[in-house]
């Protein structure tokens, strides 16, 4: 109990310093794509012409209308980009504020807040293609404010899941390679190219899928015009086991941190 108390008094203390990760987010943003002429919007780019490749060949494979398929897909590719980011780059979080790490002492939960920030400020730039898709396919209506609080839920989970990764990268080194193969398995079992119908009788299986319900929560309000709620409960009750995990592990750990470079 003590280990999770600490934790949640290292996640307090981050969240009253937003000096040190949303300000310092349009920083790492500048750095990342400094002497880029066209910067984020190489990601922007990206996502376009995968979306509109992808959505065109798997719309025909899987016989389906591409107006219909279009934005299932665009928004779960999109959504996906994200989490995939967050969790990836979390596993070198610790080596790359080493320096910050061993000389100054700073809530642990800051530096994914300020991973977490940053990934946000390049969602943001591809909304300027997932909008119109929206817009042109299916249109927008006010229950689409749903996939805003699902997104903030999201965003809460891969906090706390980020620094359970990080301090397993950090101490194991191999960790960083199993996650990257598991993200890649992750894709492939997760409705985002394809969709639950397909599962038929056991479309059970997803309820024990959380990237599913994270998806789901954001891009069922805007397709289906529908609020997930099973997605809404399964996400928030992942919310509070993630907590509970990261702060555990941090309380144990803590202390130990900087010496496991």
């Amino acid at each position: 109990m003590n280990e999770i108390i600490c934790g949640l008094n290292d996640f307090i203390k981050a969240l009253k310093r937003p000096d040190l990760w949303f300000y310092m987010a349009f920083f790492d943003m500048r750095m990342k794509y400094r002497r880029s002429y066209i910067g984020p919007w190489w990601e922007t780019i990206s996502s376009s012409l995968i979306i509109a490749v992808l959505g065109f060949l798997w719309s025909k494979i899987f016989a389906m209308d591409i107006t219909l398929y279009l934005p299932y897909f665009a928004i779960g590719f999109i959504v996906w980009s994200f989490i995939v980011s967050q969790i990836n780059e979390a596993c070198e979080i610790f080596y790359l504020h080493q320096n910050i790490i061993l000389n100054v002492k700073i809530p642990y939960h800051s530096l994914l807040l300020r991973l977490a920030f940053k990934n946000v400020l390049v969602l943001l730039h591809s909304l300027l293609i997932l909008i119109p898709i929206i817009i042109y396919t299916v249109g927008l209506k006010l229950i689409f404010l749903f996939s805003l609080l699902g997104f903030a839920i999201l965003l809460i989970n891969l906090v706390f899941l980020s620094l359970i990764v990080a301090i397993f990268c950090l101490r194991f080194n191999d960790t960083k390679f199993a996650v990257g193969n598991l993200m890649q398995v992750v894709f492939f079992t997760t409705p985002i190219v394809w969709m639950p119908s397909l599962l038929r009788g056991r479309s059970w299986v997803l309820d024990y899928n959380p990237f599913y319900h994270w998806i789901n929560m954001i891009r069922d309000p805007i397709i289906s015009y529908n609020v997930p709620h099973h997605s809404f409960f399964i996400s928030l009750g992942t919310i509070f086991f993630l907590a509970c995990m990261s702060f555990y592990f941090l309380g144990r750990v803590e202390r130990r941190i900087p010496f496991w470079y």
